[in-house]
C-alpha cells in the first residue's frame, strides 16, 4: 500500500517541492536562462523527487503566467502538466511484455502512468513495477520505444516553445541508447531531454558526456519532518522519527507512515530497557505483541535494534551529537556498553532475524534474544 497525500500531486512550484534550497536555486537558473542546457541527467538512487522535479522544471518553461520565479499553477499549460497531458511533454518509462507479443512501448501504458502519476508523486522504481507487472518481474524500455522517441520529436510543438522527454529510469534503454545518443548530440530545435537515472553507471559514457548532470541531494530529517507534519498531518514525534528511520528518502517515510512503522523505534527501545531492567512479565506481553503483529514487523522491529547499538557504537567512541528522535536514550545507553558487546549483541540480533526468515517459533526466537541481551549487559555491569 502507498498512501497517498493530494497535497503533493497538485503541486508543481519549486517552493513546494522540498528538495535542497542550493540545489532549487541552481534549477531555478538554469531553467530561466534561455541559453539553457538541452539535456539533462537527474541523478538520484532512489528517484523519488525527480519526477516532481522534471515536471515543474517543464512548467517553468511552458508557463504562461509565471510568479517571479515559479509556474502559476493555474494557466492552460500549468493545468495540462499538473494532469500529466501536455501534448510536448512525452514520457517514456520502463514497461513489459504485451500479451500480444508485439514490442511494448510507453504509450501502451499511458493511461495507467497518468493515474498512477496523479496518485503516487513521490514513488520509487519498483512502485512503477508493481503497478504494472507480476511480482519479480522487470521492465525495461525497448528499441521499439527509443524509435518512438525520435519520431515524437521530429514533430513541430503542439502548443508550447519547446517539446520536452522525460525518460524514467533512462539507464534500462539498453540497446536503444546509441539511437538516443544520436538524438542528444542532433537535437531537434527546441527540444529539452530529462534523464531520469538510478544507476548512472548503466548510461553510456557518451551520454553522460553530453548532458548537464544534476545531482539530486536528499532533503535533511528537519526538511522532512516538516513536509510530515505540515501537510501530511503526521504528529511532530512521529515525524521526527520516519524522517531518521527513512534515511531522508520521501516515498519511503511516506510508506511507513502508511504502514505505521513509526512505533517501532518506541518497541526498540522499550525493549531493551526492559531487557537492561530484566522485567521478564512486561517482556512476556512485548514478545505476545510483536508475535501478532507478524514476521515482517518483527523484522523491521530487529532491524531498529541493530540501529540502535550502531549509533551508540557512534557515540560511545566519537561523542557525536546523533540526529535521531530519541538521542537522549541513545546518550544514556551507549554509557553501559562496550565495542565487544556491542558486537554480541548485534550477532545475537542477525542470527534471530535469521531463525525468524527461517520460520522460526516468533515467541522462542525473541524470548532468546531477549535473555542473551540481558546477559551481555548484565556481564558488563557486573
Amino acid at each position: 500500500m502507498f498512501y497517498h497525500f493530494p497535497f503533493f500531486a497538485t503541486q508543481l512550484s519549486f517552493d513546494e517541492i522540498y528538495i535542497d534550497e542550493v540545489f532549487k536555486e541552481k534549477l531555478i537558473r538554469n531553467f530561466s536562462n534561455p541559453k539553457m542546457h538541452h539535456a539533462y541527467i537527474l541523478h538520484s538512487n532512489h528517484l523519488d523527487t525527480a519526477i516532481p522535479i522534471a515536471k515543474a522544471c517543464s512548467c517553468l518553461l511552458f508557463c504562461q503566467k509565471r510568479i517571479s520565479n515559479n509556474p502559476c499553477n493555474e494557466c492552460h499549460a500549468c493545468k495540462k502538466i499538473k494532469q500529466n497531458i501536455h501534448p510536448d511533454i512525452h514520457f517514456t518509462f520502463p514497461t513489459v511484455s504485451l500479451k500480444s507479443g508485439k514490442a511494448p512501448i510507453s504509450d501502451d501504458f499511458i493511461a495507467k502512468w497518468r493515474s498512477f502519476l496523479s496518485s503516487h508523486t513521490y514513488f520509487t522504481p519498483n512502485q512503477w513495477m508493481d503497478e504494472i507487472a507480476e511480482a519479480n518481474k522487470q521492465g525495461n524500455i525497448t528499441h521499439a520505444e527509443c524509435k518512438k522517441i525520435s519520431s515524437k520529436l521530429g514533430l513541430k510543438a503542439f502548443e508550447g516553445t519547446y517539446k520536452i522527454s522525460i525518460i524514467y529510469q533512462a539507464e534500462l534503454m539498453g540497446d536503444g541508447s546509441n539511437r538516443l545518443l544520436k538524438l542528444i548530440e542532433e537535437p531537434p530545435e527546441k527540444t529539452i531531454f530529462f534523464l531520469l537515472v538510478k544507476d548512472i553507471n548503466a548510461l553510456l559514457p557518451t551520454i553522460i558526456s553530453r548532458c548537464q548532470l544534476l545531482k539530486i541531494p536528499l532533503p535533511k530529517n528537519e526538511q522532512l519532518a516538516h513536509i510530515l507534519t505540515n501537510y501530511c498531518d503526521v504528529p511532530t514525534e512521529s515525524a521526527e522519527k520516519l524522517a531518521w528511520q527513512s534515511k531522508g528518502i520521501i516515498s519511503t517515510a511516506l510508506k511507513m507512515f502508511s504502514e505505521g512503522q513509526d512505533e517501532i523505534v518506541d518497541i526498540a527501545i522499550k525493549w531493551l530497557r526492559r531487557c537492561y531492567s530484566f522485567d521478564l512479565q512486561s517482556i512476556g506481553k512485548m514478545v505476545d505483541d510483536l508475535n501478532t503483529l507478524g514476521r515482517q514487523k518483527v523484522s523491521q522491529f530487529l532491524t531498529q535494534l541493530i540501529d540502535i547499538f550502531h549509533l551508540s557504537f557512534q557515540h560511545m567512541h566519537q561523542n557525536l551529537h546523533i540526529e535521531h528522535p530519541n538521542f537522549a536514550f541513545i546518550q544514556n545507553f551507549s554509557k553501559i556498553l562496550d565495542p565487544e558487546k556491542i558486537d554480541k549483541i548485534q550477532k545475537s540480533i542477525n542470527q534471530t532475524a535469521y531463525q525468524v526468515k527461517r520460520n522460526a517459533h516468533l515467541k522462542i526466537a525473541l524470548f532468546g534474544l531477549f535473555l542473551e541481551i540481558n546477559n551481555q549487559l548484565k556481564m558488563f555491569n557486573q
